[in-house]
C-alpha cells in the first residue's frame, strides 16, 4: 500500500503560521492578548501578517489596543468573532 499523497507522513498537513494563529484566537476568544504572546505563535516575523490573514482571510473580527507607558508603547489583540455581512 502506498502512503497518502501529503506533505507529511501520517497524511495529515502540517499547519501552517495562519492555522495557527487563528486556533490561538478562537481558543482565547473575547480575551485581550498582548503582542509578545501572538509572536510566539505567528512568527517572530510573521505574526502581524498572520493577524492581518486572520482578519482579510478568514473574516475574524481581532481587535487591537495600544497601551503607552513611560517605557515605551504595548500592543494587545482581541478575538471578538466571525465578522457579519
Amino acid at each position: 500500500m502506498l502512503p497518502p499523497q501529503s506533505g507529511h507522513r501520517n497524511g495529515v498537513e502540517p499547519m501552517t503560521q495562519l492555522d495557527r494563529t487563528a486556533r490561538f484566537f478562537r481558543q482565547r476568544r473575547r480575551r485581550w492578548i498582548s503582542a509578545l504572546a501572538v509572536m510566539k505563535v505567528g512568527g517572530l516575523l510573521r505574526w502581524r501578517t498572520s493577524i492581518s490573514e486572520c482578519r482579510t482571510r478568514l473574516g475574524m473580527d481581532i481587535k487591537n489596543k495600544v497601551e503607552r507607558t513611560p517605557r515605551g508603547a504595548r500592543s494587545y489583540y482581541r478575538y471578538i468573532g466571525k465578522k457579519v455581512a
